[in-house]
């Protein structure tokens, strides 16, 4: 949980397999609304839908706002969706660098200028870091 929409309140990220993921956002009634496809954190940058296997929150890129980084499946990308105003993001997979086929495991390096906060990684690529959470906010 956390505010993808910038309203202040929690809303809900679900990482699909082999679907579109969700975005609950929630109403000002407490009611929810999955936004996932206007929000861009529906599909990947090509409109497909991935194997997603795990979501990590961060604050990947230094812009203090909470960014999405998505494990799949071996074979298929992990994809970084960037926050790029309140409740508006942008697959950034290719800008960090991440577009490449995926398999999980520990691990912690940094490449290009994206640090992650989570424990999976790639075997090219590898997340390390630490989040540092803002007031009112979810860590990110």
């Amino acid at each position: 949980m956390l505010d993808l929409s910038g309203d202040g309140r929690m809303d809900v990220y679900v990482a699909n397999d082999r679907e579109a993921n969700f975005a609950w956002i929630q109403n000002p009634d407490g009611t929810f609304t999955d936004k996932a496809p206007e929000m861009g954190i529906a599909l990947n940058a090509y409109g497909g839908a991935e194997a997603s296997m795990g979501v990590a929150v961060g604050d990947f890129n230094g812009d203090l706002e909470a960014d999405l980084f998505m494990t799949n499946l071996f074979q298929e990308t992990n994809t970084i969706y960037l926050t790029r105003g309140p409740g508006r993001y942008q697959d950034a997979t290719l800008e960090a660098d991440s577009g490449r086929p995926a398999s999980t495991s520990p691990g912690s390096a940094r490449r290009r200028s994206i640090t992650t906060s989570t424990a999976t990684s790639t075997s090219w690529w590898s997340t390390a870091g630490s989040c540092v959470p803002r007031r009112g906010r979810a860590p990110g």
